[in-house]
């Protein structure tokens, strides 16, 4: 058993290139994990474990196999090796590859890893997750559901064009979801986070807050079908920008030829309020890293610029076949696939509104918060149920709504914010304010 995973990686790479590989690139994860569920108000299960993954990507030219372990012994090694080169020989040219990605000079990110949480006990994640079910407790008709997870990771790739690359990294995230029922009527409310360490863990808070979001919840109403704004709370603008200009601005979908953007690079995409960033390098942040999937040195990105799409975000194959720069954003959650390009930690630019006037200046409209909206798969419609809700009325918030969707389309949608608040939420490095956007259809069922 090769316990160092650097010197793991190192070893594997040299074996496939003895065993014939052009080019190779050896990728190890080891960790511990630890989660619990909660169900109707009590802890349902719990597990924990620990363990190693090594995944070797071996050319022949330019044929590619891939194969995976869970093992780091030596005959492991020699297994992967030969499932992953017997593959590269037998698979077919891919025309589009030129190469594994070159090294470069990697950047400190403080707050990856916290050792206090690294030795945090099962039975400490436990605890702390009941003290959130109390808390979302304040109601003796509440059904308290959700969980959590911590995980410690140390990740090495190595490839033979001389990247050699280490990091570590923890993890804790809670989710909690409370259900008050009141004779006929239910509300739904929950809250999360996800953090690097565990001085900024508050299952208290989120439990709290999921019950108070359940109890506004109840007494929720149909509204009038028409044309409204639609204003959206720091993380619902968040999740809703980085999954319509992520998917627009994603190189392999430009690649495909399905991203919406395609042709938009350096062209005006929405409204000049809108700008957007990418920035893996925040320190603390849940998606932080010092390199991508492929040891490529991470970077800040500009994405979005005063309403200007900047830059499609890649990985080395999308950025040699499209011929632009690698901007470092392999993603690879499973080792046992490929990697391709994801964002990290959105981060959006402010406005000159304050939260209370995108609601007071707005006569006729919808507050929607804790939700996603984003494009039908494969178009630019966008027809999405309001999950979270209220009325706006003449400048007010009123009651909480139901049986409602929206309907817009991605270009629409990104033209017509006209107002972005100066508050920002950074959560974990995920930041964003709140928008307002107009002319949006409202049709609201029985």
């Amino acid at each position: 058993m090769i316990e160092d995973i650097l010197e793991l990686c190192a070893y594997t790479v040299k074996v496939a290139e003895r065993a014939g590989a052009t080019e190779a690139e050896a990728v190890a994860r080891k960790g511990r994990q630890a989660s619990v569920d909660v169900e109707r108000s009590a802890i349902k299960s719990s597990s924990g474990g620990e363990g190693i993954q090594l995944a070797l990507r071996a050319y022949v030219g330019k044929a590619m196999g891939l194969a995976f372990t869970t093992r780091g012994d030596r005959e492991a090694i020699e297994e992967v090796v030969d499932l992953a080169v017997s593959l590269a020989r037998s698979n077919q040219q891919d025309p589009n590859y030129e190469r594994l990605p070159e090294p470069g000079p990697y950047q400190s990110v403080e707050g990856l890893y916290d050792r206090e949480l690294a030795n945090l006990e099962a039975s400490k994640l436990i605890e702390m997750v009941l003290e959130g079910v109390r808390a979302a407790s304040s109601r003796p008709d509440t059904n308290v559901s959700g969980g959590a997870g911590l995980a410690m990771e140390e990740e090495a790739i190595v490839n033979s064009n001389g990247i050699r690359a280490f990091q570590e990294t923890t993890g804790i995230f809670g989710v909690l979801e409370v259900k008050i029922s009141a004779g006929d009527d239910a509300g739904i409310g929950s809250d999360y986070f996800g953090v690097r360490s565990l001085s900024k863990a508050d299952f208290v808070r989120i439990g709290s807050e999921a019950a108070n979001k359940a109890e506004r919840n109840l007494g929720s109403k149909k509204i009038e079908s028409g044309e409204y704004s639609i204003v959206l709370d720091q993380r619902t603008t968040g999740k809703t920008l980085s999954s319509i200009i992520g998917f627009g601005a994603d190189a392999y979908t430009v690649m495909l030829g399905t991203s919406y953007f395609k042709d938009k690079l350096n062209h005006l995409i929405g409204a000049e309020l809108i700008t957007m960033i990418d920035n893996p390098l925040h320190p603390g942040g849940i998606a932080s890293g010092i390199f991508d999937a492929e040891g490529t040195p991470r970077q800040m990105t500009p994405i979005v610029e005063k309403g200007i799409l900047k830059t499609f975000f890649s990985d080395s194959y999308t950025a040699n076949k499209l011929k632009i720069r690698n901007t470092g954003h392999a993603s690879r959650p499973d080792l046992r696939s490929k990697p391709h390009p994801d964002l990290t930690n959105t981060q959006i630019g402010p406005g000159d509104s304050s939260l209370e006037e995108l609601v007071r200046e707005t006569r006729k409209g919808l507050y929607i918060y804790d939700s996603g909206i984003g494009p039908m798969a494969g178009t630019t419609v966008i027809s999405s149920m309001v999950d979270f809700g209220f009325l706006i009325d003449n400048g007010e918030i009123k009651h909480p709504v139901k049986n409602t969707m929206l309907g817009t389309t991605v270009f629409d949608f990104l033209k017509n914010v006209d107002m972005v608040s100066r508050e920002l939420l950074d959560e974990s490095g995920q930041i964003s304010p709140s928008i307002r956007v107009n002319r949006v259809k409202v049709a609201s069922g029985a």
